[in-house]
């Protein structure tokens, strides 16, 4: 049987209950383990792709803060 390329709109499907899966409760409760037993990891090879995401997410942060501040100046200015 093959799968409709365009299914119709009002088509509505259960969601399967596999582990695994991130609308499941066990599926978020393997992605929020395997979040924090990566984060405690030391493995040399991760280094270098943490340093990336550390750079971004402080340029980020940075960003943001600059804007926060940027609007309270202006909003103590006018």
């Amino acid at each position: 049987m093959a799968r409709d390329p365009n299914p119709h709109p009002d088509d509505w499907q259960p969601a399967t209950s596999k582990p695994g899966e991130l609308f499941t409760v066990e599926g978020r409760s393997r992605q929020a383990w395997s979040f924090l037993s990566g984060l405690k990891r030391r493995d040399r090879r991760l280094q270098p792709y943490r340093r990336s995401m550390l750079r971004s997410s402080l340029a980020v942060l940075g960003i943001g803060l600059a804007v926060v501040v940027l609007v309270s100046v202006l909003a103590a200015i006018f």
